[in-house]
């Protein structure tokens, strides 16, 4: 069965569902004197496959582990509507929206920025605070060349077998 979404999307998304809703743990002082010396953090557990050889066609996942300052992060948000003409849409975001809820909850109060990014109606939101906000955030020094551009294919997953588990 075909699935509706490009299969880089659908690979993103995994990645972000995965890595937002199960790796994100903020640590936080022990002691009221620790706190004003504290910069809180997320343990992330990263995962991505990697093929066996060149060119076989098989993959192992590969997990590293890493820290990142809760400041300098920022958690995007694709798409989470209370309403989606998609039923079946609708009733994924409803079992994953109290887990991703608590997520940014926790995000928000170690210091993360929390950008929402809802597709096709950015016009209602053009002088909301959180937007301006959003976009006064500095730009990562390390941004591709091409991350303004849509992108419909990565040539590292056509190579992979689908649907990828």
């Amino acid at each position: 069965m075909n699935s509706p979404v490009p299969p880089r999307a659908a690979a993103i998304l995994r990645r972000a569902i995965f890595v937002g809703v199960f790796g994100l743990a903020a640590l936080r002082p022990a002691t009221a004197a620790e706190a004003s010396r504290f910069i809180a953090a997320f343990r992330l557990t990263l995962q991505k496959r990697v093929e066996t050889s060149a060119d076989s066609g098989n993959y192992k996942v590969v997990s590293t582990t890493e820290t990142w300052t809760a400041h300098r992060t920022a958690i995007i948000v694709c798409d989470m509507w209370d309403l989606h003409h998609c039923k079946n849409a609708v009733t994924r975001e409803t079992e994953m929206a109290p887990r991703v809820n608590q997520l940014l909850h926790t995000a928000r109060q170690a210091g993360a920025l929390i950008i929402h990014a809802p597709s096709g109606c950015m016009e209602f939101y053009a002088e909301h605070p959180a937007r301006r906000r959003a976009q006064s955030a500095p730009k990562a020094a390390n941004l591709p060349a091409d991350i303004a551009s849509w992108c419909r294919k990565i040539p590292a997953e056509e190579k992979g077998k689908y649907p990828v588990d």
